[in-house]
C-alpha cells in the first residue's frame, strides 16, 4: 500500500524529478535553517540569526537572515539586482563574497558565495522574492524563518 502511494506521488510530481534533472536551474537547500549567535565574518558579535546553505551543483551559498541591528560601514558599494538593491560588504575572505540585503517586511539577508560560481544577482532576485512571498504568510509568532526549499534562477 504504501508503495504504491509513493508511486502515485512521483508520477503526479514529474516536476520533482525534473530538478533533479536539471540541477543546473536551481538552488537546492541541503542545510538549514539553523539558528545561531556571532556571524563568522562580523568579528566579535552576538547578533543571532539564522541560516541556510544552498546547493547548485557543486557550488554552495550561505544565506543568514536576522532582526537585529547590523553593524555596518557607511559608503558601501551598491549592487541592484532587479528591483532589489544590496550592499556589497567589504572582503571578508579571498574567495568569498558577502551581500547584504534590507528586507521590505524587516529583516536582512546576508548571502555569502564565492564571486563568479554563480549568477549572484539571479540568485539573489530569486530568493528574496520567494523569502519575502513565504515570510509575509507565516502565521503571527511564527519562529523558523521560511526558507525555501528551492530556488529556480537562471
Amino acid at each position: 500500500m504504501l508503495g504504491a502511494a509513493l508511486v502515485a506521488i512521483l508520477v503526479l510530481l514529474p516536476g520533482v524529478e525534473c530538478v533533479q534533472a536539471q540541477d543546473t536551474a536551481a538552488a537546492i537547500l541541503v542545510r538549514g535553517p539553523r539558528p545561531g549567535r556571532g556571524i563568522p565574518f562580523f568579528g566579535a558579535n552576538t547578533i543571532e540569526y539564522q541560516r541556510g546553505v544552498y546547493r547548485r551543483n557543486a557550488v554552495e551559498v550561505t544565506v543568514y537572515y536576522g532582526e537585529q541591528d547590523l553593524p555596518l560601514a557607511g559608503g558601501l558599494k551598491t549592487l541592484q539586482c532587479g528591483p532589489h538593491e544590496l550592499q556589497v560588504l567589504p572582503a571578508t575572505g579571498e574567495h568569498q563574497r558577502v551581500l547584504q540585503h534590507e528586507l521590505e517586511i524587516g529583516g536582512w539577508l546576508l548571502l555569502k558565495l564565492r564571486p563568479g560560481t554563480v549568477e549572484e544577482c539571479a540568485f539573489a532576485e530569486a530568493f528574496i522574492e520567494q523569502f519575502e512571498f513565504f515570510r509575509e504568510a507565516q502565521p503571527p509568532g511564527w519562529v523558523e524563518a521560511p526558507f525555501p526549499a528551492i530556488v529556480p534562477f537562471e
